[in-house]
């Protein structure tokens, strides 16, 4: 692949990774979602101001970013290794440090969801997703960030888990990912080690 068509493609998809699609929706409404809670702009906390509804679309939508355009670039292109890493990573690097928000965005579970995905189909997200029903047993209600955090980072160490054992050709990926959310969580860890709230 060319550098163009490499730097194009980067930018796509870190462009469409950083429409905050929660943001927007919660901005129809008068919310500003950076004042609630833990100032996520994310689908968890519009679904706690306006409902299941609402967050639920806006979670799908941010999987959908993360899906839908690195699904089609990796089966329309012959990438190298390090092409692959970097694209991939793209929407969730456009979702955390996004420019409608002053680079600053949420913490990048949906599209975490979606760029597995179309790497892995259905097998990453089913660990995800497994760790996560885990957790919405332990807790049902009344979760903390520090809770959600330590949830998601679990289930991202179960990932490069097995991206190691199964998918090594992605483990660049996974590294990357789990770098980016423990970044994107890293308040809540630090509340966790130094008041040890979860």
């Amino acid at each position: 692949m060319s550098s163009t068509k490499f730097i194009f493609l980067f930018l796509i998809e870190y462009l469409i990774g950083s429409i905050m699609f929660s943001y927007i929706i919660a901005k129809i409404y008068n919310i500003d979602l950076r004042k609630f809670r833990d100032g996520n702009p994310g689908g968890s906390n519009l679904w706690r101001l306006k409902g299941i509804k609402l967050g639920l679309i806006a979670i799908f939508l941010d999987y959908l970013k993360g899906f839908i355009p690195l699904y089609f670039i990796i089966s329309k292109n012959s990438l190298t290794p390090s092409e692959l890493t970097l694209i991939s990573i793209a929407p969730l690097l456009g979702h955390i440090f996004s420019p409608m928000l002053n680079f600053k965005g949420g913490k990048g579970i949906a599209t975490t969801f979606g760029i597995w995905s179309a790497l892995t189909k259905y097998e990453v997200p089913l660990i995800l997703g497994t760790v996560y029903t885990i957790f919405i047993f332990i807790k049902r209600e009344n979760t903390t960030p520090e809770f959600d955090a330590i949830r998601a980072l679990s289930g991202m160490f179960l990932t490069l888990i097995f991206i190691y054992v199964a998918h090594r050709e992605f483990i660049n990926v996974a590294i990357l990912n789990t770098v980016l959310l423990i970044f994107s969580h890293k308040r809540e860890i630090i509340n966790i080690v130094e008041r040890r709230q979860i």
